[in-house]
């Protein structure tokens, strides 16, 4: 099974097609955006995949949209989407530990450090 659903744009007038395959192989997205042609990450995807309907370019997209939130539901991307959320959650803390170091360093040069 495929669908598509039209998403709007940022920087055009016309919407962003995503093509949505339901296969024996899985479930596959492929979005005409810049990022999208080269089989990237993008944020068209992205909020289908994280059922936000705000991404719809109009009400006529509802019913495909709610037909793919059922498919994703059933499939392994919410998984993979609380693994994002999750790497995302370490990253934040990571730069929070960066900038800690960064201040010591700061305040060890202003100080004196032996």
């Amino acid at each position: 099974m495929e669908t598509t659903i039209l998403a709007k744009s940022s920087s055009r007038d016309e919407p962003y097609a995503v093509a949505i395959s339901l296969t024996e192989t899985g479930l596959s997205f492929f979005c005409n955006c810049p990022a999208g042609e080269w089989g990237k990450y993008c944020k068209h995807k992205m909020a289908i995949v994280l059922g936000d309907a705000k991404i719809l370019y109009n009400d006529e997209q509802i019913e495909n949209f709610n037909k793919v939130s059922k498919w994703i539901s059933e499939s392994d991307y919410p998984f993979l989407v609380a693994k994002l959320r999750n790497s995302e959650k370490e990253l934040e803390a990571v730069k929070e530990k960066v900038k800690n170091m960064k201040e010591e360093i700061s305040r060890s040069m202003k100080e004196g450090l032996k």
